[in-house]
């Protein structure tokens, strides 16, 4: 939009499917998952605001990918330690097969 600066009275070549959500179901709000002007999945709430005689909207949204990025953080940290600690418990029963107690029939 613009390309980085504030233009008056630029407007997208399509309407997007969460402005034409917001204007339909009007003052009941919603949220939902979209695709923006930029071809992202985006987290969008619209609601209606409450103004006399005008008929505007607040529309919020964030990129799923962002949203979503402390979560594959914490994913590839998991995955990356049991990487580690997963062969390292294999290897270490195998050449030291006598400190380890064995199964519990035996006990």
């Amino acid at each position: 939009m613009g390309n980085g600066k504030y233009v008056i009275g630029f407007s997208l070549e399509k309407s997007l499917d969460y402005w034409k959500d917001a204007v339909k179901k009007g003052g009941e709000g919603g949220r939902g998952i979209y695709i923006d002007s930029a071809g992202n999945s985006v987290l969008v709430a619209y609601d209606k605001l409450k103004i006399a005689g005008m008929n505007w909207f607040l529309i919020s949204k964030v990129d799923q990918y962002e949203v979503e990025a402390p979560v594959r953080k914490i994913l590839i940290k998991t995955l990356g330690i049991s990487v580690i600690l997963i062969p390292s418990w294999g290897s270490g029963s195998f050449f030291y097969p006598e400190t380890s107690p064995g199964p519990l029939s035996r006990m």
